[in-house]
């Protein structure tokens, strides 16, 4: 734990109110940056909305000093050399808004409209068409300094651990990264070994999310305290700085109050640090 470890408040915690309460709220309670998403005063559907949002932020981190990434899903309609193009030229157009704005990071899920929902169900030429079109993107990352991460989320093509490693080592650019949820992964693989992923994969990981859940058979509940759920993120933490030392991101997905959530849910992790770091010191 050489580095200072920084934490971020995913923006979907406060997915019910104005942009600026996210920031503010992260700036009292010492968040070092945001992720940009879902926000009620912000519409990331376009890309004139996606500049909007971004100006905006900019704005915010200014005023708050509060760094700043961004999510937004890479939805592909069809699988062609056609619709892949026009996608590549948004994302050229996205990648530029990020470095103007001062975005390193753009936290994405990648979309098949019309495709399959789950890395089971994908075909061979499903995954090497999703692989090739990731290369092609990551050229355009390297221009402009971005990195993409890809969230291991419910509903697409990288849903499971096994997809989204396959997918991400495949394109094999430093560009292109996992974004780790470890709650999503238990959620479609409930005995899914994380520290064991965690192991095995610490090199393709590019930024995390921290958020806890109860498993109850063939449903869960994720409307709890990261500290009180089923994921015992002290072992997780404590394997997980062993090999990175990026971002981790902090989230709350259920109901209620979100401040309360993003204050106990911070000060609970802030505590794991502080011990591991005293461990190092010893």
């Amino acid at each position: 734990m050489g580095k200072e470890i920084k934490l971020c408040l995913v923006g979907y915690t406060y997915r019910s109110y104005p942009m600026e309460v996210a920031f503010k709220r992260a700036s009292q309670l010492g968040y070092s940056s945001v992720e940009v998403r879902d926000f009620t005063d912000i519409d990331l559907k376009s890309l004139q909305g996606i500049e909007k949002a971004l100006n905006r932020a900019k704005e915010m981190s200014t005023k708050y000093k509060i760094s700043i990434l961004l999510f937004r899903t890479i939805n592909i309609k069809e699988l062609s050399p056609k619709s892949e193009s026009c996608i590549i030229d948004e994302i050229n157009s996205i990648c530029r808004m990020c470095k103007t704005y001062g975005v390193s990071i753009w936290n994405t899920r990648i979309n098949l409209i019309d495709g399959p929902k789950s890395f089971s169900e994908a075909s061979d030429r499903h995954i090497d068409a999703v692989v090739g079109f990731l290369k092609e993107v990551s050229h355009i990352l390297e221009q402009y300094h971005i990195t993409l991460t890809i969230e291991s989320h419910m509903g697409n093509i990288h849903d499971t651990l096994n997809g989204l490693v396959s997918i991400v080592s495949s394109v094999g650019s430093d560009r292109v990264k996992a974004c780790f949820d470890f709650a999503n992964l238990l959620i479609v693989n409930p005995t899914e070994n994380l520290l064991k992923a965690i192991d095995l994969y610490y090199d393709l990981i590019g930024y995390t999310h921290l958020k806890n859940l109860r498993l109850y058979g063939d449903r869960y509940d994720w409307g709890i305290p990261i500290a009180l759920g089923d994921i015992d993120y002290r072992r997780v933490l404590e394997r997980i700085f062993e090999r990175y030392d990026g971002l981790l991101g902090i989230e709350y997905c259920g109901t209620g109050d979100p401040y309360y959530f993003s204050k106990i849910d911070l000060e609970y992790i802030m505590d794991i640090i502080n011990e591991l770091k005293g461990r190092t010191l010893q």
